[in-house]
């Protein structure tokens, strides 16, 4: 999955924003993952609307709400970057800023942009960043450099087994999808661990894990089959 990251982010070299900072980062999520955001984003500056944009299509917005760590929709301000540091850390994610790696998240200029590391090279780390000049582009930065705000990385030995959300239709009045009861099964199975376990465990696989307890209970009543 970091290698499928790292190629979308590279795929984007080169595009560049409209006039009034517009961009098809922001069209998607005021418009095919309307209330991602706490507010419509088109406008906006938009270096870390890139990086959800980019966790969006790798698993999907719904996952990728709860793998960073955002709160749920319509309180989420990841867009800013100071909010979209703190939601990071909050993971866990957060490592010393001398060790980045590809696939590491980058915090700079004093936490008022971000990109990615896409490659560590004589000393330097080379990044992509969305709305660096308007455009995405690469950087490079001295690891040493106090431009270097601070380095996150994210759990993708967690995400590796997810992939994109599957539209499916409800499979009953309840409106579950089929993913939703598959998933609800493993847990009554135990798969997913028992208590505060596996909230964390459904969490980080980037499932809501009151609504996929409700179908447990439902399914231990004998309401769902």
């Amino acid at each position: 999955m970091l290698e499928k990251f790292l190629e979308l982010a590279a795929s984007q070299l080169g595009y560049a924003e409209e006039s009034g900072n517009r961009t098809k980062y922001a069209k998607y999520f005021d418009t095919d993952a309307w209330q991602w955001f706490n507010t419509k984003k088109q406008g906006a500056e938009w270096c870390a609307i890139f990086i959800c944009w980019l966790f969006c299509q790798l698993i999907g917005p719904e996952r990728a709400l709860s793998f960073l760590g955002c709160p749920a929709p319509k309180n989420n301000c990841a867009a800013g970057v100071k909010y979209l540091w703190q939601y990071l850390c909050k993971r866990g994610w957060k490592v010393d800023k001398t060790s980045g790696q590809p696939g590491d998240i980058i915090f700079l200029n004093s936490n008022k942009h971000v990109g990615l590391i896409s490659e560590v090279r004589d000393g330097k780390y080379i990044t992509i960043e969305g709305n660096k000049s308007n455009k995405v582009a690469n950087g490079s930065y001295k690891i040493s450099s106090s431009t270097v705000y601070g380095i996150c990385r994210p759990a993708w030995n967690e995400i590796n087994n997810v992939s994109s959300p599957v539209a499916s239709k409800p499979v009953n009045n309840n409106g579950y999808t089929d993913e939703e009861i598959r998933v609800a099964k493993d847990v009554w199975q135990g798969k997913y661990g028992n208590g505060m376990a596996r909230r964390n465990n459904l969490t980080r696989a980037g499932y809501d894990y009151n609504r996929i307890q409700g179908i447990v209970n439902k399914l231990i009543k004998g309401e769902i089959k």
